[in-house]
C-alpha cells in the first residue's frame, strides 16, 4: 500500500522522519506544507524565515528525489503578488526549486473569516494598506 504524506516542516527533527519513511519505500507523495502565515515574522528575522523554508524545503526535496517521490509544496499567493517582500521572495524560492514533472505546488490565496483579524484581506476591508 502508497502512502501520502502530509508534511509541516516542523516535524521533521532535521529530516529524520521523513528520511527513514522515505528509506521504507512507503511514500506515493509528499505534500510539504512549507508556508508558515507568519510574514511579519519573515520580515523582522528574515534569515531565520530562509532557513526555517528555503533550506529546509531543498532538504525534503533532495530526499524524495533520491527514492523518487512526487511532491506537492503548499505556497503562498504572496510569492506572485509580494515577490518584493521577504515573505514572498522566499516563497518564490521555493516553487523555483520545483522541477517539472514529478514536483509542483499549489498556492493558497487569501484567508478570511470574522474571526480572523489580521492579513490582506482583513487589511483590505479596513481600508488599510495592503
Amino acid at each position: 500500500m502508497m502512502l501520502i504524506l502530509l508534511l509541516h516542516h516542523h516535524l521533521l527533527l532535521r529530516g529524520r522522519i521523513l528520511r527513514h519513511i522515505l528509506h521504507a519505500h512507503l511514500l506515493a507523495a509528499v505534500v510539504h506544507c512549507a508556508n508558515s502565515p507568519k510574514r511579519y515574522l519573515a520580515m523582522q528575522e528574515p534569515r531565520q524565515d530562509y532557513v526555517e523554508l528555503v533550506e529546509k524545503t531543498a532538504d525534503i526535496l533532495e530526499m524524495c528525489r533520491r527514492v523518487g517521490c512526487r511532491v506537492t509544496v503548499v505556497s503562498s499567493i504572496s510569492a506572485r503578488t509580494e515577490v518584493d517582500t521577504v515573505y514572498g521572495h522566499h516563497r518564490r524560492l521555493v516553487e523555483s526549486m520545483l522541477r517539472d514533472g514529478k514536483e509542483t505546488f499549489i498556492r493558497l490565496g487569501y484567508m478570511y473569516s470574522q474571526t480572523h483579524t489580521n492579513g490582506a484581506l482583513n487589511d483590505i476591508l479596513n481600508d488599510r494598506d495592503v
